[in-house]
Formats: structure tokens, C-alpha cells, sequence
């Protein structure tokens, strides 16, 4: 490089105009003994900088560190570059052999920083932690990444309380950080809420009902109220209360209504990264129109394994008792495959549910024989599958496909005792049922969400039904075989 070619650079560089500079630079690099060029590679390095020509300025950077390979300035510039690229592995595999830097607090500061981007939280909050041990000037970047590890985990006000103190007016705060703390304080103040509800409403046509073994058709109004109360709200540990009512009514048929109001407790833990588990444990009271009250307890345990990126496996258990009236007691045993397509994700759940209740009892009328007490259909076996798809169509609609098959198979009771003219059939009842949805949803806010519907039922069965008998509840059952559909429009609301 010829000495006025040296100067012409440096006046580009004075009048910061680094595109001309760095050509000059560059192609005459080579050229210059090796004393010159450590400072003609810090004049590539800043221009790079300011040309935001990421990729060249760690070429610089990297040939700096040839020529003077344990310089901690240069060393920490370097990994500075590198967390700009996104760089995150290979910061830290750079940090392994150069540990003359870990005495330095800017060290630590870029490993804090890089572990928050590989969502290593932990080693983060550690590493940030050395670095305010290690200065009593400028700790307000500290104290912002601090916060971000703390949104992440979802721990809002440890978030809100490290942000301010981000932005405290000792520390010479940076634009930036004055910019995205103040933006975040506000997301976490809306996220830091210790409760959380939702109102569903819903308003459909349903076709075909089977009733008094006669099918008719009505409109049918849902309302759903859910509220939660959280005890505990973190990203890897969850537990609440919630409280929740329902109603449902038909407009044709008003006696068909009933209602229900439960209390519950959820919980949900990350053991580790790719498993979690919790469980649900509810219980409360039904009331309708057309059959006595009814005292229920509801609870479940799930346990999410992720096998892959792109592959979830969930085993999960369900307890149902209603408590009076006709006492029965479920359980339900699935396992479900979910199995995630970027945007989208389908699942697949073959399960067992196993229903018990006391065994009926018949009696005979004259030479009628009927069922006295309880019902036929308490006790019972039932095997089926799940199919489903979730289709994004748009930032804001959705889609969902589902289809189940199911095969109930009730217990055998003996009828050899009763007059084969009042046993329709004698075998054992067995129903198949199939269903099929489709639903359209439309998000218009993050609080407001529309749901178009429409599902068809499809059962058919064979085996006992009842007794020949005109005494109530005991002639053959006629809504055994049936199909149908409803048609329904719902909005959901979420608040805060």
C-alpha cells in the first residue's frame, strides 16, 4: 500500500465513509508488513461495524486475534460479533479455551446473553449474577437480560422489578434497553395477573335427537363460565383453583335444560425439557329438568413425553363418579400421539374406558317382567380411536377435523328365567358409534375467538334392549340406533 493510499483511506474513514474506505483496505492488505497490518485489520473491523457487514467484520476480528491471540479487548470484540451472527454455539466453544476473559465482567455479560438464546435460563441467570458481582458501574444491560430470563419463565414480577431496575437513572441506560424495557413492563403488567377467566356462548341446531324414543328436532343455547385462580404462575411449575358453570337449555323442548357448577384444582410441572405431567381434580353438582340432581367427582393425570421436535406422546388417566342416583364409576385409559407440522399438527388417540355401576334389577308385573331398579347400560366396556387435524389457514383462521370410532360392549345378563316373548334378544348389547367434526374458527382479538361447527353422530346396536313391556323404562330401547347432527355458532371471550 503506497503511503498516500493509506491516507485516502483514513480520510474516507475520517469522514466516515467507510464504502470507499474498506475497498482500499481490503486489496491492499496483504501487501503490508505484518507490523501495519494489525491496525489496517481494526480499521476493516470498525468500517465492517459500521457497514453492518457482520460476516467481514469476524473475518477481521479472527486475523486480529492471529496476530495477537490472548489480547481480552479483542477477544471479547470477537464475541460480540459472534452474538450479533446468532453465533451462540460457537461463543461458547470460543469462551472454553480463552479463559483469560472469565476475570473480566463484559465476559460474562456475553455468556449471560448467549446462554438467554439457547433458553438455558438457569446458566443465564448465573452468569449474569457474576457479572454484577464483578462491577459497580453500568449495570443496567445486566439487569434487562435478567428481566427477559424472568418473562421467559414466566415469572412477571421478578420481570417487571428487573426492568425498572434496568431503567433506574443511576446507570447510563442505553436507547435501546430504555426502549424494550418500557415495551415489556407493560407486556408483563398484562401477563402478571393472578387470575384469568372465560365466557363461552354458543347457539346451534340440533337434528334428530333421540327422546322418549321419538326423534325430533330443536335449537340448543350453551353458556360456559370458566375462572382460574392462580397459586402458583411459572413457566415450569403451574397450580390453581378454578371455578366453573354451565347451562344448557333447548327452545322447543324447555324441560330439557340442566346446569352445573364444579370447583377444581390444576396443576402442571416441567420435569425436564422434553416431559412434563399434572393433573385435574374437580367436583360439583348437575342439575336439569328431566332427571334427579347429581353429585359428581372428576379427576385426571397426563404425563407429555416429546419424542422429537415433531412428535409428542401423551398417556393420560380419567376417574368420573356420580355419587348418587344411579351410582357409576369410569375410567378412562388413552394414549395419545400428537404429531406437529410447522404451523399445524394432527393427533391420533386410541383409548379404553371401563364403566361400572350396580347391576339392574328386574321384577315381573302379573307375567311382565320389567327393570325395576337401575339401568342396563352402566356396565359396559368400550374400545375406540381419535383422529384429528388442526390446519392454520391464516394468521387469524383455523381449522379442525375430527373423527371417532368407538365400540361399546355392555355386560351379558342372564334372561333364561323370563318368557322368551318378553326378550327382544337376549344377547348382550353392543353399540358402534361413529362421529365426525368440522370446525371453523376465527380469531378476531387475542381475547375474542368465533367458532362455526357442525357434527354428526352416527350409533347403531344390537343385543338387549329392554323388555316387551309396557311399563315405563323397560320396553326396548328405540334411541339405540339413531344419527345426529348440530350445527352451532359459539364466541369465546377472554379476559384479562
Amino acid at each position: 500500500m503506497k503511503a498516500d493510499d493509506y491516507e485516502l483511506a483514513k480520510n474516507f474513514i475520517e469522514q466516515k465513509d467507510c464504502q470507499n474506505a474498506l475497498p482500499i483496505l481490503i486489496s491492499t492488505f496483504k501487501t503490508q508488513p505484518r507490523s501495519k497490518q494489525k491496525e489496517i485489520l481494526l480499521s476493516i473491523s470498525l468500517c465492517a461495524e459500521e457497514t453492518s457487514d457482520l460476516v467481514l467484520k469476524k473475518k477481521a476480528e479472527q486475523a486480529l486475534l492471529k496476530i495477537e491471540p490472548n489480547n481480552v479487548v479483542l477477544q471479547l470484540r470477537y464475541l460480540e460479533t459472534l452474538f450479533y451472527l446468532s453465533s451462540y454455539r460457537e461463543i461458547l466453544n470460543f469462551a472454553k479455551k480463552k479463559k483469560e476473559m472469565r476475570s473480566t465482567p463484559d465476559f460474562w455479560l456475553s455468556i449471560g446473553r448467549t446462554y438467554f438464546e439457547l433458553s438455558s435460563y438457569e446458566r443465564s441467570l448465573n452468569a449474569l449474577n457474576k457479572y454484577l458481582n464483578l462491577t459497580d458501574t453500568n449495570k443496567s444491560e445486566a439487569y434487562y437480560w435478567i428481566a427477559k430470563n424472568y418473562m421467559e419463565q414466566e415469572e412477571y414480577s421478578k420481570a417487571i422489578d428487573h426492568f425498572n431496575m434496568a431503567l433506574s437513572p443511576q446507570f447510563a441506560v442505553r436507547s435501546w434497553v430504555k426502549q424494550n424495557a418500557t415495551e415489556l413492563i407493560e407486556v408483563a403488567k398484562n401477563k402478571n395477573k393472578s387470575y384469568k377467566a372465560r365466557l363461552k356462548l354458543s347457539y346451534g341446531y340440533d337434528t334428530n335427537i333421540a327422546r322418549d324414543n321419538e326423534k325430533s328436532n330443536d335449537s340448543l343455547s350453551s353458556i360456559d363460565i370458566y375462572q382460574d385462580y392462580y397459586l402458583v404462575r411459572k413457566k415450569k411449575l403451574q397450580l390453581n383453583l378454578g371455578f366453573d358453570l354451565s347451562y344448557q337449555g333447548y327452545a322447543i323442548n324447555k324441560d330439557y335444560k340442566n346446569s352445573s357448577a364444579n370447583l377444581r384444582i390444576d396443576y402442571f410441572q416441567v420435569l425436564k425439557d422434553d416431559l412434563s405431567h399434572g393433573f385435574s381434580i374437580s367436583g360439583g353438582k348437575i342439575q336439569s329438568n328431566f332427571k334427579a340432581d347429581q353429585n359428581y367427582t372428576f379427576s385426571s393425570y397426563f404425563l407429555t413425553y416429546g419424542v422429537s421436535k415433531s412428535i409428542e406422546l401423551q398417556p393420560s388417566i380419567v376417574y368420573f363418579a356420580n355419587l348418587n342416583n344411579t351410582p357409576i364409576q369410569q375410567m378412562s385409559y388413552s394414549l395419545s400421539t400428537y404429531y406437529y407440522l410447522d404451523a399445524d399438527y394432527m393427533w391420533v388417540t386410541p383409548f379404553y374406558r371401563k364403566s361400572f355401576s350396580p347391576d339392574p334389577v328386574f321384577a315381573v308385573s302379573g307375567t311382565n317382567p320389567y327393570i325395576a331398579e337401575f339401568s342396563t347400560t352402566g356396565n359396559y366396556g368400550q374400545t375406540g380411536l381419535i383422529l384429528g387435524y388442526q390446519k392454520t389457514l391464516s394468521d387469524v383462521i383455523g381449522a379442525t377435523f375430527q373423527y371417532s370410532y368407538a365400540v361399546t360392549q355392555f355386560d351379558q345378563y342372564s334372561l333364561s328365567a323370563y318368557p322368551a316373548a318378553s326378550v327382544k334378544d337376549a344377547e348382550a348389547r353392543k353399540d358402534i358409534q361413529q362421529s365426525l367434526k368440522v370446525a371453523l374458527q376465527y380469531r378476531q382479538t387475542p381475547t375474542v375467538r368465533w367458532t362455526f361447527s357442525t357434527s354428526s353422530i352416527f350409533n347403531t346396536s344390537k343385543g338387549f334392549q329392554g323388555f316387551a313391556s309396557t311399563t315405563p323404562g323397560s320396553a326396548p330401547d328405540a334411541n339405540a340406533n339413531y344419527d345426529q347432527n348440530l350445527t352451532s355458532l359459539g364466541v369465546t371471550l377472554d379476559w384479562p
